[in-house]
C-alpha cells in the first residue's frame, strides 16, 4: 500500500531519475548552518568547526583560514568566482579587534596565495565584495561606526594590491545592509538605514576614475524600514528593488536611474503581499526578470512568484510560478540561473512536510513556465536554503540539509545536472495523485491510532505520530505523559485532505476513572468530546501530528 502511494505522487521517481542525470553530487558537512550557503559558479564555501572552505563541485575541500591560527572568529564570509579568479573575503572576530582579510587563486583554485590583511577596527561588523566585468576588485567594510559607516578597498590590479577609500559623514549614519552595484565607471553603493535622522533607503556613488565617494542620496523616506533590498544594473546604469511598508502595508517598490535622474517604481501586484525574499537576472537588452516568495496572511502562506519588465522597471507583469494545490504548505527563498533564454528557478519546498528543493524551468526568459516542479533533493532529507548559479550549460544547485530529523546537524549538498536534462525533466508529465488510495490509508491510520489509544497500546499510538515529535520524545517519556483518560469508544466524523495535510475530526467517549485535584479525589464520568487532529503524509504513509495541549506549539513547521 505505500510503496503504490508514494509512486502514485511521482515523488520517488523523480527524485532518482535526478539522481541518475546528474553528473556530480557532493556532500560536505557538518558545517555552520546559521549561515546561508554561499555559491558562485562551481565553487562553495562555507564554516566547518569555525574553519573557512571552499570546495568545488569536482574538488576536494580546501581550507582557507584557520580560525584557531587566527585566534578569531570567522563570519560575514563572501565568495566570488570569474573567470579563473576565486575571491573569498571574511571578518575575523578575535579578542578586542576585528579583522578584515581576503585570499585569492588566480588559476582556478588549484592554489590560493597567501591571506591578505585589508583592514582592522572594532566597529567591523559585516563585509561586501564585488568584481566587475574589467576585474576590477571591490570591497567593503560594514562598520557599526555612525560617523564612517564603510570603507572600500579597491584593487585594480585583480586583487594584487588594494587602496583603501573611507567614507566619513558629517551627520550620523547607520547602515544595516548595504548592497554594491558596478557600472563600466562607478561603484553604486546602494544601503537601507538611519541617515539625516530618518529611516531611508540610500545610494553613495564611488568614482572609479577619481577615486572619491560622490554626495550621499536619499532615494526614499521609508516610515516601517526596508526588510530586504536586491540591485543590479540595467544597460550599465544601476536600480534597485526593495521591499519597505506604510501603515503596516508591505511592498517592492523601487529606484532606477535612467538619464541621470532616479526614478521611483512600484510593483504593484506586491501591494499587500508578505515578501520574504527576491532574486533577480538582467539580460543584455534591459530585460529584468526577478523571483520572490511572498505570502497572503490569511488565505495562504508563501508562494513563488516570477515579475518581469521591460522598460527599466517602470512596468511589471507578475505571474505565480509554483503550484495552487499546496497553499496550505510553504514555498520560499527562491534563487535564479539564467543560459541564454533558459531560466531555472529553486526555492525551499515544504509540500511534503520535510522541507526539499524544487526547481521550474522556463525557456523563454521566463515569459511562460513549464508546468512540472521538479524535485531536486532526496526526500528523506529536510534540505532548506537553496542557491542555484550556471556554468558551461551546467546547473549547480547547492543547499543546506540535515542528516536527521532531529535537524541539528547540517551538511552541504551540491548537486549539479546538465541544462537539457533539466529541460527534459521540464517537459515530462506529472503523474496524477490517486487520492482515493491517500485517504484509504488515511482513514487505516487514524482507525489504527483511536484503536491504541483504546487498548492503552502505547507503543502503536507512538509509532503513529510524526516524526519530528519521536525523534525529540523517547517513547519512555511519552508513556509517562500519558494522561489519566481512559477512552471507550469513538467514530471518525470528518476528513479533509489538502496536499500532503489532513484534518481529522473524530468524535471520542472517555472517563477519568480517578483524579486527584488539590489533594482531593474526584472523577470524569463518561464524556462526549470533538477532536480536530492534523495528519501529515511522510515517508509513504499518515502520521497524527503531535500538537502540545498547552502551548499549541509543534516539533515541524512548514
Amino acid at each position: 500500500m505505500r510503496r503504490n502511494i508514494l509512486s502514485a505522487t511521482g515523488t520517488l521517481f523523480l527524485v532518482l531519475f535526478l539522481q541518475s542525470l546528474a553528473w556530480g553530487l557532493v556532500k560536505t558537512g557538518p558545517i555552520d548552518f546559521t549561515l546561508e550557503p554561499i555559491l558562485s559558479a562551481d565553487w562553495v564555501c562555507y564554516i566547518h568547526d569555525q574553519d573557512l572552505y571552499i570546495r568545488g563541485v569536482q574538488s576536494q575541500p580546501i581550507k582557507i583560514r584557520d580560525s584557531k591560527k587566527a585566534g578569531a572568529s570567522i563570519t560575514s564570509p563572501q565568495l566570488i568566482v570569474s573567470g579563473d579568479i576565486v575571491f573569498l573575503l571574511w571578518i575575523e572576530k578575535g579578542a578586542g579587534e576585528t579583522k578584515m582579510h581576503c585570499r585569492i587563486s588566480r588559476d582556478r583554485g588549484k592554489t590560493f596565495e597567501p591571506v591578505q590583511f585589508l583592514e582592522t577596527g572594532k566597529g567591523l561588523a559585516s563585509a561586501r565584495a564585488v568584481i566587475d566585468t574589467k576585474g576590477r576588485i571591490c570591497c567593503i567594510g560594514l562598520s557599526q561606526s555612525e560617523k564612517t559607516p564603510f570603507s572600500l578597498h579597491l584593487s585594480l590590479d585583480h586583487g594584487k594590491t588594494f587602496k583603501k577609500h573611507t567614507l566619513t559623514e558629517d551627520s550620523a549614519m547607520t547602515i544595516y545592509n548595504l548592497t554594491p552595484v558596478t557600472t563600466d565607471t562607478m561603484i553604486y553603493l546602494f544601503y537601507s538605514g538611519i541617515s539625516e535622522g530618518e529611516k531611508a533607503i540610500g545610494v553613495v556613488p564611488f568614482d572609479l576614475s577619481s577615486g572619491e565617494f560622490q554626495r550621499n542620496t536619499i532615494l526614499q523616506e521609508t516610515e516601517e524600514g526596508v526588510s530586504f533590498q536586491e540591485a543590479f544594473q540595467v544597460k550599465n546604469q544601476p536600480a534597485i528593488i526593495y521591499k519597505t511598508s506604510r501603515n503596516q502595508i508591505y511592498a517592492l517598490e523601487g529606484q532606477a536611474k535612467i538619464s541621470g535622474e532616479w526614478r521611483k517604481f512600484t510593483i504593484q501586484e506586491t501591494k499587500g503581499l508578505d515578501v520574504a525574499r527576491l532574486d533577480s537576472y538582467v539580460w543584455d537588452d534591459g530585460r529584468i526578470l526577478a523571483v520572490f516568495s511572498a505570502e497572503d496572511r490569511g488565505k495562504y502562506k508563501q508562494r513563488i512568484y516570477a515579475a518581469s519588465s521591460e522598460d527599466s522597471g517602470s512596468s511589471w507583469q507578475v505571474q505565480r510560478i509554483d503550484s495552487k494545490q499546496f497553499d496550505n504548505t510553504r514555498s520560499w527563498l527562491p534563487r535564479i540561473a539564467v543560459d541564454g533564454n533558459n531560466v531555472a528557478v529553486v526555492w525551499e519546498d515544504s509540500r511534503d512536510i520535510r522541507s526539499g528543493i524544487r526547481m521550474k524551468i522556463s525557456s523563454d526568459r521566463g515569459k511562460t513556465w513549464y508546468e512540472k516542479d521538479i524535485p531536486v533533493s532526496e526526500g528523506k532529507y529536510y534540505a532548506f536554503r537553496p542557491r542555484i548559479s550556471s556554468v558551461k550549460k551546467t546547473l549547480n544547485i547547492a543547499w543546506q540539509q540535515y542528516r536527521d530529523d532531529e535537524r541539528r546537524t547540517a551538511d552541504i549538498v551540491i548537486q549539479s545536472l546538465q541544462w537539457d536534462k533539466a529541460l527534459k525533466m521540464a517537459r515530462q508529465k506529472e503523474k496524477p495523485v490517486d487520492i482515493e488510495k491517500k485517504a484509504r490509508l488515511l482513514r487505516e491510520r487514524v482507525n489504527a491510532y483511536w484503536k491504541g489509544m483504546v487498548k492503552k497500546d502505547h507503543k502503536v499510538t507512538y509509532s503513529i505520530h510524526d516524526p519530528f515529535y519521536r525523534v525529540r520524545v523517547p517513547y519512555d517519556s511519552y508513556v509517562v505523559h500519558r494522561g489519566p483518560m481512559v477512552y471507550k469508544a469513538y467514530n471518525i466524523e470528518n476528513v479533509r485532505i489538502q496536499g500532503n495535510e489532513a484534518t481529522v475530526k473524530v468524535k471520542v467517549n472517555y472517563e477519568v476513572p480517578k483524579l486527584i485535584v488539590l489533594g482531593r479525589e474526584t472523577s470524569i464520568p463518561l464524556t462526549e468530546v470533538v477532536t480536530e487532529d492534523m495528519y501529515l503524509f511522510i515517508d509513504g504513509t499518515w502520521h497524527r501530528k503531535f500538537v502540545d495541549a498547552m502551548s499549541g506549539g509543534s516539533s515541524i513547521d512548514y
